[in-house]
């Protein structure tokens, strides 16, 4: 049995190419669910940032939502922080040129990064935040060995992804008993 965790879009796009058709009223509900977009920049930096400790902060006001210092969190032996844009910002400039994006999402995180960005990389994530979910924590297809699962059957973020991961494999576990 098979499970596939890719955000939904894509997770259909690989059913369609693959010529396997699901029942339409599993692919409609599967169709409906949307996600946000976000724009994240991952920066170097000459010197350390003011994120405070632990090397997170979540903000609520745009452009940006997310800030953290990979330098802290003791996953780069450098000094390098991920900017995430909000939604909003992050559907505005999805087609902006990377310099634009860069110079917008540095500006607004200006006294977190000490003016110190000496390489940066500018990524878009098209299939971020779901905004819609599925109405159960997985979706098996049983004319199919394949089960779906991931962020948009449960809620957003690792969270939801890993309670609906669980809930899937369980499922199988059962199913091969």
């Amino acid at each position: 049995m098979l499970i596939m965790t890719p955000p939904v879009p894509q997770t259909l796009a690989l059913l369609d190419n693959s010529n396997i058709t699901i029942p339409a009223n599993i692919k409609n509900s599967l169709e409906q669910i949307k996600y946000y977009q976000c724009i994240a920049v991952l920066a170097l930096l000459e010197k350390p940032s003011n994120i405070p400790s632990p090397g997170g902060i979540l903000l609520d006001k745009e452009p940006l939502v997310w800030l953290a210092d990979n330098y802290q969190k003791g996953i780069s032996p450098n000094y390098a922080v991920t900017l995430h844009a909000t939604p909003k910002f992050s559907e505005t400039h999805y087609s902006s040129d990377n310099e634009t994006i860069a110079k917008l999402l540095f500006d607004a995180a200006s006294d977190w990064l000490n003016d110190s960005v000496i390489e940066y990389q500018v990524h878009r994530w098209r299939y971020s935040l779901p905004r819609t979910f599925y109405h159960q924590q997985y979706c098996a297809l049983s004319e199919f060995p394949l089960v779906m699962a991931g962020d948009a059957f449960v809620a957003p973020k690792i969270e939801g992804a890993l309670l609906s991961g669980i809930a899937a494999a369980n499922y199988v576990l059962n199913s091969q008993s």
